[in-house]
């Protein structure tokens, strides 16, 4: 799986190009990622998707982490890999040292970073080390890029977010380079039934949920008089507010099951007609159930999906 990278495109295996497969020979994986109650846990859950498939080869990984939480700490224990605390300033040199003293210890050439605070002196500082870098990006967050590969697998991913990038830059870039869990592998053949009323919602927004929106999703429910509806609401393990989401699931006058920090996510998304999520879900939900899209990092309330959207379709 080293060679592909187990990298999917609709749920079938490609291959990236020959001179990234080149940089990516090894059987070491340094990770360089944080996640928290603050920013979230989807980049450790990246990479820990990212970790299983390089376990198919036989290979190994350590985390380095400045930031994280009691339930990814027990993700990362359960996979069998090793986590290491660093006391810098996320994406600072400092960090860029640490990280790449912390690979050369472990006689690994080949570091995978995942987060918006890796700017463009942090790759340098990396690349400066002697080691080979694959940087996880979303939206084009660093001034200019200088790592070896650069792995955006978003929908909106584009060429021109990375004008300013080294000339051995390699871009892997779109849907087509998803990185998809491995529990949805055995959801491949299955095809969905649509209801023609669809009655059964799924709730989500993260491993965190930073903003309480899920709270809110659940109060929205509140005002839908019809109790036939089912509601499962997933409450990620770095969700400080989980307690609180029970309680006023408790109050719904629909059926509301609480999840905490679900390992099986596709089998909920199989089950749901509907989804209320975070952005963030999109790549994995688009072909399995409507969905309503919430993107967090915008700055403009919920309620207007809420209000407008969600009870109207209901």
């Amino acid at each position: 799986m080293i060679t592909n990278f187990g990298l999917r495109i609709s749920h079938s295996a490609i291959r990236i190009p020959q001179s990234a497969i080149l940089l990516l020979m090894s059987n070491q994986l340094v990770l360089r990622v944080d996640g928290g109650t603050r920013i979230g846990t989807g980049h450790v859950i990246r990479c820990l998707t990212l970790a299983d498939y390089w376990a198919e080869g036989k290979g190994t990984a350590l985390f380095l982490m400045a930031e994280s939480t009691a339930a990814l700490d027990g993700r990362i224990g359960a996979k069998g890999w090793n986590r290491m605390q660093l006391t810098v300033s996320p994406g600072s040199r400092e960090d860029a040292l640490e990280t790449a003293q912390q690979a050369k210890a472990a006689g690994v050439d080949l570091i995978v970073a995942d987060g918006y605070s890796f700017g463009t002196e942090w790759q340098e500082t990396i690349i400066a080390s002697g080691s080979k870098l694959l940087l996880f990006d979303d939206f084009g967050h660093a001034k200019r890029y200088v790592a070896h590969l650069v792995l955006n697998q978003n929908l909106h991913a584009q060429e021109d977010l990375y004008r300013d990038r080294a000339a051995w830059t390699i871009l892997l870039l779109g849907n087509r380079y998803l990185l998809l869990g491995q529990q949805f592998l055995a959801w491949t053949t299955w095809r969905r039934t649509y209801p023609l009323v669809g009655k059964k919602v799924l709730v989500t927004f993260g491993g965190s949920d930073p903003q309480n929106i899920t709270s809110f999703v659940v109060r929205a429910f509140e005002h839908v008089q019809e109790a036939d509806y089912e509601l499962r609401i997933v409450v990620g393990g770095s969700n400080t507010r989980a307690l609180e989401v029970e309680n006023l699931a408790g109050r719904c006058c629909q059926s509301c099951r609480v999840l905490r920090d679900v390992k099986d996510m596709a089998t909920h998304m199989a089950w749901a007609d509907w989804a209320v999520m975070g952005a963030v879900h999109l790549k994995k939900i688009c072909s399995w159930t409507h969905f309503l899209l919430r993107d967090c990092c915008e700055n403009w309330a919920i309620s207007k999906i809420v209000q407008s959207q969600l009870l109207p379709w209901l």
